[in-house]
């Protein structure tokens, strides 16, 4: 509301030039981006590699000895494990992984310590009586297999050769 008699407010004053901002040098910047994504690139990379190092191997089944034949005697198979993957089944007789004789659970489990997420070995089984070979891809404790695969992905091929028994 105006009251009488009062001035009309001056109009602001025009705002100082401002000074033009300093050109970019382009290539800094791009090789800037590319040394930080090339950072970012080795960063994920070292990362994966420790998770899979650290990771415990895990088959994804409980397997019991036999006191009158070879191998052992898988009893369960978890959901979505490595066994369940590989299609090994309850009742099934793991004979052999990679050659290496599974007479007892000790042997079996000096196999899984030598093991690597992601490593894919030969179970030799016996099912119904009849032998069967099925590669198994190893999975890791507390990950799932996609988890496991993305991590060997990120890790690389061959790092991940090398570190597979």
């Amino acid at each position: 509301r105006r009251v009488h008699g009062a001035a009309e407010p001056a109009p602001p004053e025009p705002a100082p030039a401002a000074e033009p901002a300093p050109a970019a040098e382009p290539a800094a910047s791009a090789a800037d981006a590319a040394k930080a994504a090339e950072e970012a690139k080795k960063r994920k990379i070292l990362t994966a590699r420790k998770k899979l190092k650290e990771a415990t191997p895990v088959l994804g089944a409980t397997v019991m000895d036999l006191s009158k034949q070879d191998g052992v005697q898988v009893k369960e198979v978890r959901d979505g494990s490595a066994a369940q993957e590989a299609k090994i089944l309850p009742d099934d007789r793991i004979v052999r992984v990679s050659d290496r004789p599974t007479n007892s659970q000790d042997d079996f489990k000096a196999i899984m310590a030598l093991a690597f997420p992601g490593e894919t070995s030969v179970f030799n089984i016996v099912r119904g009586g009849q032998p069967l070979t099925l590669n198994v891809v190893f999975g890791a404790k507390g990950m799932t297999m996609d988890q496991v695969r993305q991590l060997r992905k990120e890790a690389g091929a061959k790092w991940c050769a090398e570190q597979d028994n």
